[in-house]
């Protein structure tokens, strides 16, 4: 099994054909946690904003695209995407692997463990703070990929743009750039 875990492109179509070409071999899965073609009005648009073809590429991706829905994700977005945009969970499940993925505005982080408890995930994605997170919280293993476009930096690094690959039971969130591991850690 192998998922690539993304958020918040924000319509950049460099960064996803930067992941898709380092990462997107031989993947069984895409999950999205959100933010996924609108660029936010409050930060300077980047010159790889390209909505429109970022639709056109995700829409051709090799293998099935589960989004949650993000706060800068509107209605609209569902013409020109042809994977839906789920509200405010996410569930897929492949064999006894469970993976629950929301954006984070809507559910707090707060509730995460909580929600993977109840659902059984093994893994509970979400974005939204565009910075890298990786924490086991009891039996669920609690992931942000970072921003893949609008990277924050985090109290202990720099900013960089980051996404995830789950390769079995193993996680690693990655420098899109570079292609080297931020963190990493294992399911279960």
């Amino acid at each position: 099994m192998k998922i690539l875990a993304v958020s918040d492109t924000h319509g950049d179509l460099a960064a996803w054909n930067k992941i898709m070409a380092r990462f997107g071999q031989g993947l069984d899965y895409v999950v999205h946690a959100g933010d996924v073609l609108y660029h936010p009005f409050k930060l300077p648009i980047k010159s790889t904003y390209d909505a429109e073809g970022l639709a056109a590429a995700m829409n051709a991706a090799p293998c099935p695209v589960i989004i949650a829905r993000g706060n800068c994700d509107a209605d609209v977005f569902s013409l020109v995407l042809k994977w839906p945009l789920q509200d405010p969970i996410a569930f897929l499940q492949v064999n006894d692997f469970r993976l629950l993925t929301t954006h984070g505005d809507k559910i707090p982080r707060s509730q995460f463990a909580d929600l993977g408890e109840r659902f059984r995930a093994d893994v509970v994605v979400f974005g939204h703070s565009h910075q890298p997170v990786l924490e086991k919280e009891g039996k669920t293993l609690i992931l942000n990929p970072g921003s893949a476009s609008l990277p924050r930096a985090p109290a202990h690094g720099r900013a960089i743009q980051t996404a995830a690959l789950i390769v079995d039971r193993q996680v690693e969130i990655f420098d899109i750039e570079t292609g080297e591991a931020v963190l990493s850690g294992s399911v279960g």
